[in-house]
């Protein structure tokens, strides 16, 4: 997998569901996956958060890896 892999669904377009915190989390996380090269693990441990909760995250944010 590539870094530039890393995008969420329906790229290019903003989700207006989310909160302002959510949309910083969400960012956050696919920042951090770019930077990790999409490793979870890695980026959820330099995120402070568990697997499973990234896991979680990234699903409900709809980032596609």
């Amino acid at each position: 997998m590539s870094i530039s892999n890393v995008s969420s669904a329906g790229d290019g377009a903003t989700d207006t569901n989310f909160t302002l915190l959510e949309g910083v989390e969400r960012n956050a996380i696919v920042q951090k996956l770019k930077e990790t090269g999409g490793n979870k693990l890695e980026a959820a441990r330099q995120l402070g958060i568990g697997r499973q909760t990234l896991y979680n995250k990234i699903k409900a944010y709809g980032i596609e890896v």
